[in-house]
């Protein structure tokens, strides 16, 4: 799993760089300082009936504070025919229902939320995956805690395990 994990630090270190460049130009001095890479919270790995092995990141929102500390990109990844990493989904939180989490969280009690149909999640790019409880229990999870730092994912610091 630890081959995942660089995977996805580096993704997100390249996505954290692209967006810094992009917000040079445009944003304030205060946003891009407030600004860090997304972090990887969890990381949870499958097995698909047909025994392929399928990757669940559960990455958090790019500002330091965040105005919640749950995940709000889930990345889906498997491995190619030639045994490299691919991201196959992305899937974003719903705005609209903010994932089942915070403040807009009511709007799901009772009724379906009408941007995303009660899931929590809008595909961004890829294949549909389908509703997480379609595959089955994790067979291994792991819950992250990012490198120290404003910047220790972009600088290539190390994810470690939380708790004992």
């Amino acid at each position: 799993m630890d081959d995942v994990i660089a995977f996805v630090t580096r993704a997100l270190a390249d996505e954290h760089s692209a967006r810094l460049a992009s917000d040079e130009a445009s944003a304030p001095v205060e946003l891009a300082e407030t600004r860090a890479p997304r972090p990887l919270l969890q990381l949870d790995r499958y097995r698909r009936p047909d025994g392929a092995e399928l990757w669940h990141a559960q990455v958090g929102a790019p500002l330091r504070r965040a105005a919640h500390g749950g995940a709000d990109r889930a990345l889906f990844l498997a491995r190619t025919d030639g045994g490299d990493l691919a991201v196959v989904a992305v899937y974003s939180a719903c705005r609209e229902c903010a994932g089942g989490i915070g403040a807009h969280a009511s709007i799901v009690v009772g009724a379906r939320c009408p941007e995303c149909g009660g899931r929590r999640w809008l595909l961004e790019s890829g294949h549909d995956v389908g509703p997480l409880g379609t595959l089955g229990p994790p067979v291994e999870t792991r819950r992250l805690v990012p490198p120290d730092g404003v910047r220790g994912a972009a600088a290539g610091g190390r994810y470690r395990p939380s708790g004992p």
